[in-house]
């Protein structure tokens, strides 16, 4: 990244944008399920609109990573 690209992405950033059009996130919606377990709660995070039968992404949490969105603050 050249010195001005440099800046334009820090400018951006300290926007909270991304400084070219190709370089944006993808935009979608996810839907989350807690499970119970003896051992403890899961917490799986996945597309929303994904088929059931459709191999996606899926991110999945033991209880003991979860933390409090006071916590974060």
């Amino acid at each position: 990244m050249s010195g001005a690209d440099a800046h334009d992405a820090a400018t951006c950033a300290e926007r909270g944008e991304l400084p070219r059009a190709s370089q944006r996130w993808p935009r979608f919606e996810l839907a989350c399920r807690v499970e119970s377990y003896p051992e403890g709660d899961e917490c799986t995070v996945y597309p929303a609109d994904a088929p059931e039968d459709d191999v996606t992404t899926w991110l999945t949490a033991t209880e003991d990573a979860f933390v409090s969105l006071d916590d974060c603050r």
